[in-house]
């Protein structure tokens, strides 16, 4: 229910909203949605045309061909752009997703995703990883096919699964990585002592005898003393069936979620610091990058395509400026640490399946 000084404005519903007509009866107002679940168009029960709105792809409205209406509480601000409230207080203008807010100008969230560390190919600000004209955004978290959206893939939904796998070290095989690690100048196949000073010409390049082995060394030795302690590893992973347009299936695996146990109280402090470390690292630059755009002029709306695209031009030096500085910082602690389930260091234990709590959401979702 919407109130405004008290007054009843609308009660929302799944296809619209009811609203009082002023004598003790009731409007009902229809929602004309797209593929998107963006609303296109908001119309009386009777068919009279209330608002008309037409967007760009990441949910700038399109003037001159949108229609607001004049009369505020009539206007719809509730379930707009992919289902989502519009909010111009103060004149943000930003949708508001579940978990963060989405500027429509810049085609970005302000916010940092929450799963950054679970997405590290990926910006933490870019919106639905920029597929816009197929999938949609889910609550400001990952984007899903929107498909996901139509009842009639839910049945395709329940095929899907969470699957738990837990590792732990393979003690038949497991090596400390700073002590031999793959020479790629050589033979892919050999491993490379890297604690062995390199004396000939034949013998593997990455060793101290030169500045790329000391840095392997030195970064490496450093992981190693925490590596050593892992005591089990625990990844989660969403394993999403969907029926495509053919009528075939379509399959997606995702990683959703890393646990990881120690053997000792003190690896585990070293690795949350060098995790917190990175983290902190990472929201310095997205801090600065953050301040440089604040401290842009507004965006020239009624200037010239010339000042527009430079604006733009500025804006996205700015984020690609970031997006590098994160990169260079290399990969996170956790992201490393996955990565190893993949070699013969360590051996999956167990595998449990259980039901994916995003989908279930997504089911739940109304547009």
């Amino acid at each position: 229910m919407i109130f405004e000084n008290d007054v009843l404005q609308h009660i929302a519903t799944e296809e619209g909203r009811v609203r009082p007509n002023g004598s003790g009866g009731v409007v009902y107002d229809y929602f004309l949605k797209d593929h998107l679940g963006n609303t296109r168009m908001l119309l009386q029960e009777n068919g009279a045309l209330l608002e008309e709105t037409h967007y760009y792809p990441f949910g700038l409205t399109q003037k001159g061909i949108s229609y607001t209406n004049p009369i505020p509480s009539l206007q719809n601000k509730d379930k707009t752009f992919q289902g989502q409230k519009f909010d111009d207080d103060l004149g943000l203008n930003y949708y508001s997703f579940k978990y963060r807010n989405h500027d429509p100008q810049i085609g970005r969230f302000i916010e940092i995703d929450p799963l950054a560390n679970d997405y590290v190919y990926n910006s933490p600000y870019a919106f639905s990883e920029n597929a816009v004209t197929g999938d949609v955004e889910l609550e400001g978290l990952e984007r899903v096919s929107a498909r996901y959206m139509d009842p009639y893939y839910y049945a395709q939904q329940r095929r899907s699964y969470q699957q738990v796998n837990s590792y732990v070290p393979n003690a038949s095989s497991y090596r400390r990585t700073s002590t031999y690690t793959s020479n790629a100048y050589n033979t892919a196949t050999t491993d490379a002592d890297i604690y062995v000073p390199r004396t000939s010409s034949t013998d593997p390049t990455i060793t101290k005898g030169n500045l790329r082995g000391e840095a392997a060394t030195y970064t490496l030795q450093t992981l190693d003393a925490v590596y050593d302690q892992v005591k089990s590893i625990k990844v989660t992973t969403d394993n999403i069936h969907s029926k495509n347009l053919a009528g075939g299936e379509e399959f997606s695996s995702k990683v959703s979620g890393v646990e990881i146990t120690f053997n000792s109280s003190e690896a585990e402090k070293a690795f949350n610091t060098a995790t917190a470390n990175y983290n902190n690292k990472v929201g310095q630059i997205e801090a600065d990058a953050t301040s440089a755009l604040k401290a842009m002029p507004a965006y020239p709306e009624k200037g010239t395509a010339g000042e527009q695209l430079k604006w733009s031009m500025q804006a996205n030096s700015i984020e690609a400026g970031k997006n590098l500085k994160i990169l260079s910082l290399g990969l996170s602690p956790v992201q490393q640490v996955l990565n190893k389930t993949n070699s013969k260091d360590y051996k999956l234990q167990k595998t449990e399946t259980r039901d994916i709590p995003e989908i279930r959401a997504t089911r739940n979702r109304s547009f």
